[in-house]
């Protein structure tokens, strides 16, 4: 899709002038702002050497690109240490260096993350189970919540009837 772009583009552009060693369809806005449009454009003659001029793409400065960026180094603290640890990066706290990548930092915590959630679901489940049991069990003996609701009912309703009579 890219390339049938970029292959569209040149063709319409190629009326303004010549595009010579346009790769990317990124570079194509900044040449059309340096080109002028009523300067024919002539190739250079084979026998010259060519010259780098206004109108051709600058090479990209090294670590322009995202892919070549530097990575960020993140300062970690004794909780993302836990958790380097336990996402499984690193054997003991004591290996983890004091600056981390920001990567192997966010991949760490997402590991963290999702066993955190992974745990919660298995005390819930856990958790369902055994109040499955206490409710079976409170059946059993006879206890409800409609029968401790007017229980609760009753003991109020005798509360406020005795603080009226004491007025």
């Amino acid at each position: 899709m890219m390339r049938l772009f970029a292959k569209t583009t040149a063709a319409q552009l190629s009326s303004l002038r010549t595009l010579e060693n346009v790769r990317f369809v990124s570079q194509t806005p900044r040449l059309l702002e340096k080109s002028d449009a009523s300067k024919p454009t002539t190739p250079p003659a084979e026998s010259q050497s060519p010259t780098p001029t206004a109108d051709a793409p600058q090479p990209a400065a090294e670590g322009s690109q995202p892919w070549q960026q530097k990575k960020s180094l993140h300062t970690v603290n004794n909780f993302d240490k836990r958790v380097l640890v336990s996402s499984g990066k690193y054997k003991t706290i004591d290996e983890v260096p004091e600056r981390v990548a920001q990567e192997t930092l966010d991949r760490a915590r997402d590991r963290f993350r999702v066993k955190m959630c992974i745990y919660m679901m298995i005390i819930c489940v856990l958790i369902c189970i055994v109040q499955i049991f206490r409710g079976k069990n409170a059946a059993e003996r006879g206890e409800s919540v409609v029968n401790t609701n007017l229980e609760w009912h009753r003991q109020y309703n005798e509360g406020v009837t005795t603080k009226k009579e004491n007025k």
